[in-house]
């Protein structure tokens, strides 16, 4: 997606621009910095604010908070406590969300936000880029090899979210498809769907069934909101750096550092690259939001079918009569005993049994129509 960065210079690898903890790799061994002892409060509170006083004036106004939000994040961590955005493959990431509870936060947000910042990492990401160009084309980086280093980490970076998010936003469409294809039918059908629900143990497999689909249809949902305002924050971070290179299009560098023309030239693929993909996502997520709308009207219609069918299941079963009463001995008929409570004297014949296993009350589709087994058939005379 993004083109790589590349320059041969045989220059001291001093640090001149922000890193996280993975940029210290960059670093010869012999160089790194040994682990210290954790410093107190009053240290690092101390350490904060002269690191404050000290952030560079950002070329791009608007990449000013972020890019300050960046560096006191180094200065403070390292950038130690930022996760790494991508693991396994996107059937295991899917696997991994729906598996989690109802209300369970999604992996990927301590990589957007950690605790007590304001900025999405991809503005954080775009400043770094953009303020690395700066000190390229203004001649004024400690090393241009390292700068250039430090750029395709963060290039990285950027296109293995963007990869990413467009392969969870295509599986998750995939998914929810794939369920609505196979939940419509028995709606196209709607004569035999209602037959087979009369079966309550059929009626109790659809209603456990839709509980677990609309639990995938708030994960997926969760995840999907996650992404556009990913996008969001996104495409106004990348404007803002495209916005910056046109401008530096005519600039003097041109005439005092013109080795430097293929950079600027795969910065600006990369921008353009960048705000294409981010709108492919967008298009996708927007079809996965149309296809959640479609499964969660199915879920609604099947769990609607499932109650009428109940009710009226219930509703015709039939009266219950008691046993016929024995004639007098003469032949004649005779008012029974029970008379006074109004029962017929006729005999009746022995009632079909048309009854059902009472539903679990804890049954949603079902819920309406449990008063019924504790309720006795009303008896009847002429």
């Amino acid at each position: 997606m993004a083109l790589p960065l590349s320059l041969h210079h045989d220059e001291d690898r001093s640090v001149l621009l922000l890193t996280d903890s993975e940029d210290d790799d960059l670093m010869p061994p012999s160089r790194r910095t040994p682990i210290e002892p954790k410093p107190s409060s009053e240290a690092m509170r101390q350490k904060t604010k002269e690191a404050a006083a000290n952030v560079p004036i950002h070329p791009i106004l608007a990449m000013q908070p972020a890019f300050t939000e960046s560096l006191m994040e180094a200065t403070n961590t390292g950038g130690s406590t930022k996760p790494k955005l991508r693991f396994g493959d996107a059937k295991q990431r899917r696997t991994r969300l729906l598996d989690s509870p109802k209300g369970a936060g999604l992996h990927a947000d301590l990589w957007r936000y950690r605790p007590g910042q304001k900025y999405h990492e991809l503005w954080k990401l775009l400043a770094q880029v953009s303020f690395g160009v700066y000190l390229l084309l203004n001649g004024i980086a400690n090393s241009n090899e390292q700068v250039v280093d430090i750029l395709q980490h963060h290039i990285d970076e950027v296109d293995e979210f963007l990869e990413t998010t467009l392969e969870d936003v295509n599986l998750a469409t995939d998914d929810v498809n794939e369920r609505i294809e196979f939940l419509k039918l028995p709606l196209e059908n709607i004569a035999t769907f209602e037959e087979m629900l009369e079966d309550r143990d059929f009626r109790l497999q659809i209603v456990t069934g839709n509980e677990k689909i609309e639990h995938i249809i708030n994960r997926t949902t969760l995840a999907l909101n996650a992404t556009f305002q990913d996008v969001d924050e996104g495409l106004k971070s990348v404007k803002e750096f495209a916005v910056y290179l046109g401008s530096q299009k005519d600039g003097i560098w041109r005439q005092q550092r013109p080795e430097f023309e293929d950079i600027y030239d795969a910065m600006k693929g990369n921008a353009q690259g960048w705000y294409q993909a981010l709108i492919d996502i967008q298009d996708s997520a927007t079809a996965l939001e149309n296809s959640l709308e479609s499964l969660g009207d199915i879920v609604t219609e099947m769990d609607k079918k499932a109650g009428e069918v109940s009710r009226r299941t219930w509703f015709s079963v039939a009266p219950f009569s008691g046993p016929a009463e024995p004639l007098p001995s003469g032949g004649h008929s005779a008012k029974s005993s029970f008379s006074s409570r109004g029962r017929s004297s006729a005999p009746q014949s022995p009632p079909k049994t048309v009854l059902q296993t009472a539903p679990r009350p804890d049954s949603p589709a079902e819920k309406e129509v449990v008063f019924f087994e504790e309720k006795e058939v009303p008896l009847c005379i002429p």
